[in-house]
């Protein structure tokens, strides 16, 4: 364990403090916080209503923004990796990571994207506001495949490019986080209306 911390170079620090940094980390936790909000009265509207309210949605979008806000400062990727590269090392085959990295990450790409199309086909009949949600969550799976594939030269020109001021990194983010926030509004309209009509 001591030769593994020794090895690690990760350390619990913020790791983007400029203020776009800010902005994407406390834009995940502001829609976190509307997600579980919109669970918690999907989930009493069903139960008072026996309507067919979907608060799980919402809360497993609240866990997936609040991870990614949490990660925005602290880098967790970046441990994960120096553990992998920890372990290669112990085990010998580190000399192989070049070789396999890209292989790794494609298969990735090819298994998470299709996951991401078929789940929007899935929810395309239950609203707009899933629809625009799971259009944010498909944008922030972009994000993160391709911050994935950044050690690619290709990739890490396209991530670098400039977009209305900033690059396309704060633009994902953002982008994806707000189609989850107006996904959210809708369905906390959708929900009141729903309460409404019942009880009249």
């Amino acid at each position: 364990m001591n030769n593994l911390w020794s090895d690690i170079q990760w350390r619990p620090t913020i790791g983007d403090p400029e203020p776009i940094g800010w902005i994407i980390t406390f834009s995940y936790l502001f829609v976190a916080a509307c997600c579980v909000s919109v669970g918690r009265r999907q989930r009493a509207v069903a139960i008072r209503l026996n309507s067919n309210g979907d608060p799980w949605f919402w809360f497993g979008l609240a866990v997936l923004l609040l991870g990614l806000g949490f990660n925005k400062q602290l880098d967790l990727q970046m441990l994960l990796i120096q553990i992998g590269r920890h372990v290669a090392k112990q085990g010998g085959w580190y000399s192989d990571i070049k070789t396999i990295k890209p292989a790794i990450v494609f298969c990735v790409g090819v298994v998470a994207l299709p996951v991401v199309a078929a789940w929007m086909c899935a929810v395309c009949s239950r609203g707009r506001e899933y629809i625009l949600s799971s259009l944010g969550v498909s944008v922030l799976v972009t994000f993160v495949i391709l911050r994935a594939m950044s050690f690619h030269p290709r990739v890490k020109q396209l991530m670098d490019l400039p977009i209305i001021g900033t690059y396309l990194n704060p633009v994902l983010e953002l982008g994806g986080a707000a189609l989850i926030g107006v996904g959210t509004v809708l369905a906390t309209r959708r929900t009141l209306q729903l309460y409404r009509s019942a009880s009249v």
